[in-house]
């Protein structure tokens, strides 16, 4: 998504608008690789829009927004197509020097494709095209559920228990090295930062939530200095400095308006525990939290206690990533029965020989019980699965 956020697209008229504005309120981009001169392109536009147009109701998917990545031959080509089928979308026009760069990065080897991604650059759904077709509308709702959560910078707020000359010295420091890092995103030299420096070493250690704060951003650990991967992501590097830029004036991030982290903080006891509440920092490692806990213990011990609202999270997105594991379950199931057919069912029970299968499942299971009495039952239902994948590998083709 760094990718796109600086790049002017168009809509069907011909205007044009900064990336980086149209989806700052949202939480995923599907990218629309397609072509008027494509035939199953100009089949499956007129479905897109229309489960686009659907999901624009609120709580229907409306966080995702569509970018039609252009492969025609011309940008009269191009206009024409998007006004002819598409949906009330942006544009890359045709040419554009990001289409083929967007296109090898994820991977399109054939048009139309549909690839969705989460703000932070993560994919959501590598084969939206089937989706759409299969789901429609729900599509749109069902990659809102799956993008990310937004980008939790409440941990920012630790920075308020320090005294006032502590905060405002480990402020500027993170301001410099974040800023730096956004203005030259490729340059390894701003993505360290090496412990023995003095003045980290000096005003940044002892800065309670300063390190947490570089660890939520995404820096890790390695040897004596902290380093940035280059998968990191920049649109959460600029929202943490935003978010320090507040608190270096003294106005505090409201939990609510960045997702709870800072409540969860509060609600713990000991740190860990109270992470039911916190939202993910996209990048943050299990290695990183706990060097926040070693490398930023003398600092710990400052004016806050573990009672207090202060007391920071080691690993604070560990529920919210089991959570979303869960609805991408939820989702694959779903996704599964909506290609359930009890007649195509019942034709393909017809074909298969479920009596050997049984037969054969069972003699099998009676073996392993006189072999193992404690075996369970569940085995029984293991084998029979055996027996049917060994016929469909065998004897069906």
């Amino acid at each position: 998504m760094d990718l796109l956020r600086d790049t002017q697209v168009v809509n069907k008229n011909g205007a044009t608008f900064l990336m980086k504005d149209l989806i700052k309120d949202k939480k995923g981009v599907a990218l629309y690789f397609s072509a008027h001169w494509c035939p199953p392109c100009r089949a499956f536009t007129p479905r897109l829009a229309q489960a686009y147009r659907d999901s624009r109701l609120p709580g229907s998917g409306g966080g995702i927004e569509v970018v039609f990545v252009s492969s025609d031959r011309s940008e009269q080509e191009f206009y024409s197509y998007m006004k002819e089928a598409h949906g009330d979308w942006y544009g890359l026009p045709p040419g554009h020097p990001l289409g083929h760069q967007l296109s090898s990065q994820f991977g399109v080897r054939g048009i139309p494709a549909l690839k969705v991604l989460g703000l932070d650059g993560s994919v959501i759904s590598d084969d939206g095209r089937q989706e759409v077709m299969s789901l429609g509308r729900n599509a749109f709702s069902q990659w809102e559920k799956l993008a990310p959560q937004p980008v939790d910078v409440s941990v920012v707020n630790l920075l308020l228990e320090n005294e006032p000359t502590v905060k405002t010295e480990a402020c500027d420091i993170l301001l410099r090295l974040l800023s730096n890092v956004i203005k030259d995103p490729n340059n390894i030299k701003y993505r360290q930062v090496k412990l023995t420096n003095p003045k980290i070493e000096g005003k940044l250690l002892p800065a309670a939530g300063a390190f947490e704060v570089l660890f939520c951003v995404g820096f890790e650990e390695d040897d004596d200095k902290l380093l940035l991967p280059l998968s990191a992501s920049i649109s959460t590097v600029e929202k943490f400095k935003e978010a320090i830029e507040k608190i270096s004036k003294g106005e505090p991030l409201p939990s609510s308006a960045v997702g709870g982290q800072a409540s969860a903080s509060s609600s713990s006891s000991g740190g860990q525990s109270g992470s039911s509440g916190g939202q993910p920092a996209p990048s943050s490692s299990s290695s990183g939290g706990q060097s926040a806990s070693s490398g930023g213990s003398s600092s710990s011990a400052g004016p806050s206690t573990a009672s207090e609202p202060g007391t920071s999270l080691l690993m604070p997105d560990v529920l919210v990533r089991e959570k979303e594991f869960q609805l991408k379950l939820e989702s694959c199931l779903q996704h599964a029965k909506t290609y359930e057919d009890p007649s195509a069912q019942k034709a393909a029970r017809d074909v298969m020989p479920i009596d050997r299968f049984e037969t054969s499942a069972k003699e099998k299971f009676k073996q392993a019980k006189e072999h193992d009495s404690s075996i369970p039952d569940s085995l029984y239902r293991d084998l029979l699965l055996l027996e049917f994948k060994e016929w469909f590998k065998t004897d069906f083709f």
